[in-house]
């Protein structure tokens, strides 16, 4: 009984530690976080696979998108849109957070607290970013791209589109 007892409170934990995860920025800043979810943006041929991850702040909170790219002049920037399954929109400006490392590209964009509310609710259907920057022959792409929120692994035997779960680990991240 006391094995059962101390292998369910170690499960326990361990999920709280997988739900959660931590956003570092370079400049030092930690922000608790959900993991990193590879969405599926089939239109930008360099990386189709864009990462999108949430983290909690004092005032709101942040999501990072990180795109591979082929040049540190490339970014991911002016603004992104947020599109909901219930097809509603949250708009995000580009407030010139952006890192690159190891040929990601990643910028910051902040959420306000309405927003979060918003995210806790609904599931991200959609990310609409922008990719600018001074580029070269042969470079990767410029302009407006959609990562869906879509498994990348088809399953033949569902008719439904398998995707990640963001409102509940939103609103894990925002008790």
């Amino acid at each position: 009984m006391m094995k059962i007892y101390f292998t369910l409170v170690i499960l326990f934990f361990v999920g709280q530690n997988n739900a959660q995860q931590t956003m570092k920025m370079q400049n030092g800043q930690q922000f608790t976080a959900t993991e990193q979810w590879e969405f599926v943006a089939n239109s930008y041929v360099y990386d189709n696979n864009p990462k999108i991850q949430i983290a909690k702040t004092a005032t709101g909170g942040l999501i990072k998108v990180s795109v591979k790219v082929s040049s540190e002049k490339l970014y991911v920037g002016e603004r992104i849109f947020i599109i909901l399954k219930d097809n509603s929109l949250i708009y995000c400006t580009d407030k010139g957070k952006r890192e690159f490392a190891d040929g990601v590209a990643s910028t910051y964009f902040v959420l306000t607290p309405k927003e979060i509310i918003q995210l806790k609710n609904q599931e991200i259907s959609d990310v609409r970013f922008k990719i600018l920057g001074i580029r070269k022959s042969f470079d990767s792409q410029i302009g407006m791209f959609t990562s869906s929120n879509a498994l990348t692994v088809y399953d033949v035997f569902s008719p439904d589109l398998r995707t990640i779960d963001t409102k509940d680990a939103i609103k894990t991240l925002f008790k």
